[in-house]
Protein backbone atom coordinates (compact mmCIF):
# COMPACT_ATOMS: atom_id res chain seq x y z
CA UNK A 1 0.00 0.00 0.00
CA UNK A 2 1.23 3.19 -0.98
CA UNK A 3 1.45 6.11 1.41
CA UNK A 4 -1.05 8.49 -0.32
CA UNK A 5 -3.82 5.36 -0.13
CA UNK A 6 -2.99 4.37 3.83
CA UNK A 7 -3.53 8.32 4.50
CA UNK A 8 -6.83 8.13 3.01
CA UNK A 9 -7.54 5.04 4.11
CA UNK A 10 -6.90 6.55 7.58
CA UNK A 11 -8.28 9.68 7.36
CA UNK A 12 -11.97 7.40 6.03
CA UNK A 13 -11.15 6.01 9.18
CA UNK A 14 -10.76 9.17 11.37
CA UNK A 15 -13.67 10.97 9.45
CA UNK A 16 -15.82 7.58 10.68
CA UNK A 17 -15.76 8.48 13.77
CA UNK A 18 -16.75 12.01 13.52
CA UNK A 19 -19.50 10.77 12.10
CA UNK A 20 -20.75 8.33 14.67
CA UNK A 21 -20.48 11.76 17.28
CA UNK A 22 -22.69 13.73 15.28
CA UNK A 23 -24.99 10.87 14.16
CA UNK A 24 -25.62 10.64 18.50
CA UNK A 25 -26.09 14.36 18.38
CA UNK A 26 -28.97 13.67 15.45
CA UNK A 27 -30.86 11.77 18.74
CA UNK A 28 -30.95 14.55 20.80
CA UNK A 29 -33.58 16.61 18.13
CA UNK A 30 -31.70 19.90 18.83
CA UNK A 31 -28.26 20.89 17.75
CA UNK A 32 -26.02 22.37 20.23
CA UNK A 33 -24.98 25.85 19.99
CA UNK A 34 -21.35 24.88 19.84
CA UNK A 35 -22.11 23.48 16.40
CA UNK A 36 -22.13 26.44 14.67
CA UNK A 37 -18.66 27.90 16.19
CA UNK A 38 -15.38 27.23 14.07
CA UNK A 39 -13.92 26.38 17.26
CA UNK A 40 -15.91 22.98 17.76
CA UNK A 41 -15.24 22.63 13.78
CA UNK A 42 -11.31 22.82 13.68
CA UNK A 43 -10.73 20.39 16.47
CA UNK A 44 -13.22 17.81 14.87
CA UNK A 45 -11.34 18.66 10.90
CA UNK A 46 -7.75 18.01 12.82
CA UNK A 47 -9.19 15.04 14.91
CA UNK A 48 -10.08 13.48 11.37
CA UNK A 49 -7.14 14.58 9.95
CA UNK A 50 -5.28 12.78 12.65
CA UNK A 51 -6.83 9.80 12.29
CA UNK A 52 -4.18 9.52 8.48
CA UNK A 53 -1.16 9.71 10.55
CA UNK A 54 -1.73 6.31 12.24
CA UNK A 55 -1.27 4.36 9.09
CA UNK A 56 1.64 6.10 8.08
CA UNK A 57 3.09 5.52 11.18
CA UNK A 58 2.65 1.46 10.68
CA UNK A 59 4.14 1.57 7.23
CA UNK A 60 6.70 3.75 7.96
CA UNK A 61 8.11 0.62 10.82
CA UNK A 62 7.69 -1.62 7.68
CA UNK A 63 3.88 -3.02 8.60
CA UNK A 64 2.42 -4.55 5.88
CA UNK A 65 -1.28 -2.65 6.05
CA UNK A 66 -4.84 -3.75 4.13
CA UNK A 67 -7.22 -1.19 3.42
CA UNK A 68 -9.17 -2.41 6.38
CA UNK A 69 -6.61 -2.61 8.58
CA UNK A 70 -5.72 1.29 7.17
CA UNK A 71 -9.40 2.06 8.21
CA UNK A 72 -9.58 0.77 11.63
CA UNK A 73 -6.26 2.59 12.84
CA UNK A 74 -8.07 5.66 11.50
CA UNK A 75 -10.56 5.28 13.19
CA UNK A 76 -8.53 4.44 16.64
CA UNK A 77 -6.68 7.55 16.41
CA UNK A 78 -9.38 9.98 17.67
CA UNK A 79 -10.53 7.70 20.46
CA UNK A 80 -6.87 7.43 21.06
CA UNK A 81 -6.46 10.83 21.49
CA UNK A 82 -9.21 11.45 23.48
CA UNK A 83 -8.45 8.77 25.84
CA UNK A 84 -5.16 10.36 26.44
CA UNK A 85 -6.90 13.75 27.29
CA UNK A 86 -8.95 11.98 29.87
CA UNK A 87 -5.95 9.97 31.33
CA UNK A 88 -4.20 12.99 31.87
CA UNK A 89 -3.25 13.83 35.53
CA UNK A 90 -4.75 16.19 37.28
CA UNK A 91 -2.13 19.14 38.81
CA UNK A 92 -2.81 20.60 42.10
CA UNK A 93 -1.65 24.06 42.32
Amino acid sequence: MQLLDAYLWGLLGGISVELHSWWKLRESKKLPHFAKRWAYWLPTVLMALFGGLFPLLYISSGTELSPLLAVHLGASAPVFVGNLSKAAPKVNR
